[in-house]
C-alpha cells in the first residue's frame, strides 16, 4: 500500500491546528484509521482522513487549482484592459500626423495594431515612457510632454 505523502502530513498537522484538535481528540481521530500517528496512516486512510477533517470545517485556505497553459503556439488576444490603456495614452500623445499611432505600431511590433497581449504590453510600455510615466501602481508619474517624433 503506497505510504502517505509529505502533502497529506502536512494537511493532516494544518487541519488538526485549525480544528483546534486536542491531543487526544487527534489520537482518537487517528485511532479510527488504525494509526497511532499520522506518518503510520496509508495513503487511502490519510485522503480519507483529510476529508473527515474538511466535514468537520477544515478549509483549505489558499487552494486553488492551478491556471491552465496555453498551449505551444497559442497566444491570447489584448485584454479589454489593455485595449483601453492602449486608447487612453494614444489620446494623450500629441501626434504630429494623423496616423501617428499606426506608424508608431508599425515601427515597434511591426503590424498597425496589436494583435496579441504581448504586443499590447509592449506598446503600452513604448508610450508610457513617450508621455513619462515611471510607474502606474505608485500613482503614474508624469514628466513634461516632449516633441513626439510620429
Amino acid at each position: 500500500m503506497p505510504e502517505i505523502t509529505p502533502t497529506q502530513i502536512k494537511l493532516v498537522h494544518i487541519g488538526k491546528a485549525q480544528l483546534g484538535l486536542s491531543d487526544a481528540d487527534y489520537r482518537r481521530l487517528l485511532k479510527g484509521y488504525d494509526a497511532v500517528t499520522c506518518k503510520g496512516l496509508t495513503y487511502e486512510a490519510a485522503s480519507a482522513l483529510i476529508d473527515e477533517m474538511k466535514r468537520m470545517g477544515f478549509e483549505l485556505a489558499g487552494a486553488r487549482s492551478p491556471r491552465p497553459k496555453r498551449p505551444r503556439g497559442v497566444t491570447g488576444l489584448p485584454s479589454a484592459a489593455q485595449r483601453e490603456y492602449l486608447d487612453a495614452l494614444a489620446g494623450q500623445i500629441a501626434w504630429r500626423v494623423e496616423d501617428g499611432f499606426e506608424r508608431l505600431c508599425a515601427k515597434i511590433i511591426k503590424k498597425k495594431r496589436p494583435a496579441t497581449s504581448r504586443e499590447a504590453s509592449r506598446m503600452i510600455e513604448c508610450m508610457k515612457g513617450m508621455l513619462g510615466i515611471k510607474d502606474v501602481r505608485r500613482g503614474a508619474v508624469s514628466a513634461p510632454k516632449q516633441e513626439d517624433p510620429f
